[in-house]
């Protein structure tokens, strides 16, 4: 069988780290001030989400995640998965397919990135799951059902204005299906840090249970708030470089179950480990008190009818997004 045809993308700045410096956290809190301006009329939900989720931010300040079992109904999370498994097996509706088993460590170190052609996405004799390490699913909020339930969801947002003191945006959102194969990690499957904020709060959504070797997201305890001198210097870390400063034991495997919900300040150190013997769905969700920087996202968006039926803290969340009338 010939090899399916590819093209090779080199990026600009592929592998852009901002460093969290003095300026950042000043631009950080000068941004919380001014969302603090913004949304003031929503002072007192503010304050309220302050006391109503102290607990579980208290902890995520101390350990930098925080796992919440059986926070969405089961049903529904089945249903996102199994919207996201029909879109992969038709090869429907998912973003540019990254071709993982051509590239080299030389064009990674390079930030040149290999795509499939638009013929392979056709191409039943070329399986995906030995040929790619991951998919991602285009404008989720768009092309899967109850998305917006997940991502405007009161509770995360409540916890989101928690953490921040102030209401934050929405300022990226994936959904990505990794394989369990024998191809090695890529991406953010190995360890790496969120350069876009001073802080990020970040929800994680597994689409059904991820057990051992599934997969799981991985967080080093503590890691947002203490980092080595030159951790900015590089955009991947290996094991033993983390095991070094930390220690083993600091490395947390998220096991979870479909309706768990992963939160982290991925401003730490993490990565979603590579499954081996089983696929991993997952949606992401950042929320932020500003639009992030560093690596150029495309922009996310949202039916008007959607988001006309959103909450007055959705609606606020979802300034950042844009909205589209007909799909």
């Amino acid at each position: 069988m010939n090899a399916p045809e590819t093209v090779s993308i080199r990026p600009e700045s592929p592998h852009q780290l901002h460093a969290t410096t003095e300026a950042d956290a000043q631009y950080f809190l000068e941004q919380v001030a001014e969302r603090i301006s913004r949304c003031r009329e929503f002072a007192i939900p503010v304050l309220e989400s302050g006391q109503q989720y102290i607990e579980t931010v208290s902890q995520l300040h101390q350990d930098g995640y925080v796992i919440l079992r059986n926070y969405f109904p089961k049903d529904l999370i089945n249903s996102l998965g199994a919207q996201v498994e029909n879109m992969v097996r038709t090869r429907v509706g998912l973003c540019p397919i990254r071709a993982h088993a051509q590239e080299t460590s030389e064009d990674l170190t390079e930030g040149t990135y290999h795509y499939f052609s638009n013929q392979f996405y056709h191409d039943e004799s070329s399986p995906l799951d030995s040929l790619v390490s991951s998919v991602g699913v285009e404008d989720p909020l768009i092309s899967l059902k109850d998305t917006p339930t997940v991502v405007f969801d009161p509770g995360i947002l409540g916890m989101a204005t928690a953490f921040y003191g102030a209401m934050p945006l929405v300022t990226f959102l994936k959904v990505r299906h990794a394989f369990g194969n024998s191809l090695a990690p890529a991406d953010t499957q190995l360890f790496h840090v969120d350069g876009g904020s001073f802080r990020i709060f970040k929800a994680l959504l597994y689409l059904h249970d991820v057990p051992e070797g599934g997969g799981p997201f991985c967080y080093v305890r503590g890691s947002h708030r203490k980092k080595w001198s030159g951790w900015e210097q590089k955009a991947r870390y290996t094991d033993s470089e983390i095991e070094d400063v930390y220690g083993s034991e600091a490395i947390i495997r998220c096991y979870a179950q479909a309706g768990d919900v992963i939160i982290a300040d991925t401003t730490g150190i993490h990565r979603g480990e590579k499954p081996v013997n089983v696929n991993r769905s997952i949606l992401i969700a950042n929320y932020c008190i500003h639009p992030e920087y560093g690596f150029e996202h495309p922009h996310i968006l949202i039916k008007k009818q959607d988001r006309d039926t959103l909450s007055p803290f959705g609606q606020l969340a979802a300034e950042h997004l844009v909205e589209v009338e007909k799909v």
